[in-house]
């Protein structure tokens, strides 16, 4: 007698909380353009997170620089491979709307904290049925994020 054993996507019955790290990688900037008091910025950068998410994607960002105030809003569409829960592995799409502050010189823009939210969907593989939503903060001190996240059946 044969036993066949299919393991497939974690289903969580009930939402659980995912906390970690997420560290930024280098920044490439790939257009700009000036509009008035605001500067928009097309912007690609290595996104990796550790904890409860764990994996890396590139993330592919609209910047806009308010140039008078130092505020930026960061529009952010990230394809992420990795793991979530202690799921298999698979793929899904990080959706990241922030807002940062920033110290603006001549030659460079400083960014002193980021602050945002994450939402998760789209999963392929082993992040299949993956919905997610949550928070983040980046500043000199700490650079954590916390998401809700849910498994649904296909």
């Amino acid at each position: 007698m044969a036993l066949l054993l299919l393991v497939g996507p974690v289903y969580a019955a009930k939402p659980a909380v995912a906390t970690g790290s997420l560290t930024v990688g280098e920044i490439t900037i790939t257009s700009h353009r000036a509009d008035g008091d605001n500067t928009f910025y097309d912007v690609n950068a290595a996104l990796t997170l550790t904890g409860g998410i764990q994996g890396a994607g590139t993330a592919m960002e609209e910047l806009v620089l308010h140039n008078s105030t130092g505020r930026i809003e960061f529009h952010i569409l990230t394809p992420f491979i990795g793991t979530v829960m202690g799921s298999q592995t698979g793929s899904m799409i990080m959706h990241i709307e922030a807002t940062a502050t920033s110290i603006v010189t001549a030659t460079n823009i400083q960014l002193t904290s980021v602050e945002g939210t994450i939402v998760l969907t789209d999963g392929s593989g082993g992040l299949t049925g993956i919905h997610g939503q949550g928070t983040f903060t980046l500043t000199t001190e700490q650079d954590s994020y916390t998401v809700r996240v849910h498994f649904t059946q296909a």
